[in-house]
């Protein structure tokens, strides 16, 4: 059946469309509706499934509607032509042509009213989506093709014209991005520590291959000496201190360990300078693939937690955090930590025991370390021996950047 539609209310100029927000527009379907609609085809779909169940939607409206749910998508497309989503768009997708940032706004809008409005203030939010898949141009086109579906005409509407995006932001320097961007440049950024997320995975595959070639042919000797793990004398006087957990658990990680990146969020401060004495520290790790190849997003975790030091926070879910690391004398192992102090990447908190023997030189220069994790019960975390990482690791380390 064919619509034939006699007026359609989208004789607005170019020029007034611009300066008029939405919600002035005399219309069919109002930004609320829209909005309705929108966000009732978003959910763990891909942009394919997404576009099928609008399109079903559409079919249930006159073509009235259907033109005015168009106006409002192409409204939303307008705001959201910003060069702060530009960049955000370019470090999510590597890099961002018109075109393709044309079909990430689609993709946003497509996330729901919640999470378009918030990313227009604060496109790092996004950082805390399902980003594997972030251009949707299917999205687009689906009011189109259902308004010719039914008039048999071509729906005909005024392109906006795009303002000129002006990025006071330099890509190429780390600082830059990681200030703007902090999650996302954790997650999807050029701007490691370790040099790349190419270097950072290739490091961290050392290590891992290093390791696994050399712990089991260790000797008797090593295994009573350099990787003997001795409790301190204090601990001996102390029953009731959870820490003697660890030592439980740690030493089985030679055997069934796997190796990640790890980032102390705090440690006793005798731990920065040169001593002898072996001391706790607090870790944040992840079995995350992701972070494999971004161990600077880790930093990012292990600032947010440590930010509760000291503090008393109304929420439930950061209280224990905050009482914990202000206590210092308190343990917790394998504790997950609130998704959003980790920018929705699943990370865990560990007391570990730090052991200077099996540092290049004796003491914490850096925050970033290879661990050794058990994936399957991720309680216990210790700091990779030193022995089995690469010497441009251990040359970074010693730097003390």
């Amino acid at each position: 059946m064919l619509y034939h539609v006699q007026e359609i209310i989208i004789g607005v100029t170019t020029t007034s469309l611009i300066a008029k927000k939405i919600s002035d527009w005399p219309r069919f379907m109002t930004i609320a509706q829209f909005w309705e609609i929108m966000n009732a085809t978003r959910g763990s779909f891909d942009c394919q499934t997404q576009s099928k169940t609008l399109r079903d939607k559409l079919r249930t409206l006159p073509p009235e509607q259907v033109v005015e749910f168009q106006s409002c998508l192409n409204e939303l497309l307008y705001q959201s032509y910003t060069s702060e989503l530009w960049g955000a768009a370019h470090l999510i997708n590597g890099t961002c042509s018109e075109s393709t940032f044309h079909f990430f706004r689609a993709w946003l809008i497509g996330q729901g009213q919640d999470v378009f409005e918030t990313a227009l203030i604060n496109p790092d939010s996004l950082s805390q989506l399902d980003l594997e898949e972030s251009l949707c141009e299917e999205l687009l086109y689906v009011a189109y093709s259902v308004y010719q579906e039914m008039t048999g005409q071509e729906m005909q509407l005024e392109k906006l014209p795009l303002p000129e995006l002006i990025l006071d932001l330099n890509l190429e320097n780390p600082e830059d991005v990681a200030g703007r961007y902090p999650r996302l440049s954790g997650l999807f950024g050029q701007y490691y520590i370790l040099g790349s997320p190419a270097v950072a995975h290739q490091v961290l595959q050392k290590c891992r291959s290093q390791y696994t070639k050399t712990i089991d042919h260790a000797s008797l000797w090593d295994k009573f000496t350099y990787l003997y793990l001795r409790k301190p004398l204090w601990l001996h006087w102390d029953d009731h201190d959870k820490l003697h957990g660890f030592y439980h658990a740690a030493p089985k990680l030679f055997e069934n360990g796997r190796v990640v990146w790890g980032h102390i969020v705090q440690a006793n401060a005798l731990l920065f300078k040169e001593g002898k004495s072996n001391c706790p520290a607090e870790l944040v790790f992840s079995l995350d693939p992701r972070v494999d190849k971004n161990p600077e997003f880790l930093t990012l975790t292990a600032e947010c937690l440590f930010e509760l030091k000291g503090t008393e926070p109304d929420d439930e879910a950061l209280a224990p955090f905050a009482e914990h690391l202000t206590d210092e004398m308190t343990r917790r192992f394998g504790v997950e930590v609130p998704l959003q102090l980790s920018g929705n990447v699943p990370c865990v908190l560990s007391t570990t025991m730090v052991f200077r023997k099996h540092l290049p030189n004796g003491m914490l220069s850096q925050s970033l370390m290879p661990i050794l994790v058990d994936p399957d019960n991720p309680q216990a975390a210790l700091i990779l021996p030193a022995r089995f990482w690469p010497k441009d690791l251990e040359h970074w380390w010693m730097r003390g950047e």
